[in-house]
């Protein structure tokens, strides 16, 4: 090539090109659109479907809201549990109603690890930090409470015991505010699962191609041959 010369385009070099290749080229071209519209059909539907990493997702936060259900459920079985135990003067009955409250703790105890180990969200595990703090707190005092009532420890102050209604409210937000979290990751997901659908669909539609365009046909054309 000379240093006058302007350099060739692609168009051009294409277009000197036998027609054999050109529609060699052209096959290879739409065979390669196909092959990326399949791969990517095929990586949707692995991720969207049942089994896949977005159902088994759902599923995860499906089992932490049953877990979390069961921690406000022990909650309330351990006041019902607690006000009983000051209501009777029964040492017997003082005495396993105050074993049900050890049990109902390390049942809350358990699902708390649980929870731990079946969460992937760092939001949820700092969440989930600060309601087990509020319930070591609020086991912790209500446990002495019923040992001061059977002999076995000295009875607390008042204005430690005062706290307790205020550590079950916290506890309660602390759950109401990790259910929340699972249900904004649950929209997350939904949306995303929704965009990437019209997505796919878009792409879909693009790789089918439209119609070939016929051409009108002009008006003199049309017209019949006149007879001579």
């Amino acid at each position: 090539m000379s240093e006058g010369a302007a350099p060739r385009s692609p168009r051009g070099v294409l277009r000197r090109l036998p027609v054999a290749y050109q529609l060699l080229l052209l096959s290879l071209l739409v065979g390669i659109g196909f092959v990326a519209v399949l791969t990517l059909a095929t990586t949707e539907v692995r991720e969207t479907a049942i089994g896949g990493p977005l159902y088994a997702n759902l599923r995860e936060h499906t089992v932490l809201r049953r877990e979390l259900s069961e921690l406000r459920i022990g909650l309330a079985d351990i006041m019902l549990v607690s006000t009983e135990a000051h209501l009777t003067s029964d040492p017997i009955l003082l005495r396993a109603l105050q074993d049900r409250v050890t049990a109902l703790n390390d049942d809350i105890s358990q699902g708390f690890k649980r929870l731990e180990t079946l969460s992937r969200q760092h939001a949820f595990h700092l969440a989930l930090a600060e309601a087990q703090r509020t319930w070591v707190e609020f086991s912790s005092v209500t446990t002495t409470a019923l040992r001061a009532l059977a002999g076995d420890s000295t009875a607390q102050s008042s204005a430690v015991l005062s706290l307790q209604p205020l550590r079950q409210a916290q506890f309660r937000r602390h759950i109401a505010a990790l259910n929340e979290t699972l249900e904004q990751a649950d929209r997350e997901l939904e949306r995303g699962v929704s965009e990437r659908v019209r997505a796919f669909a878009s792409v879909a539609r693009t790789g089918r191609g439209r119609p070939p365009h016929r051409p009108a046909r002009s008006r003199a054309s049309a017209r019949p041959p006149r007879r001579s």
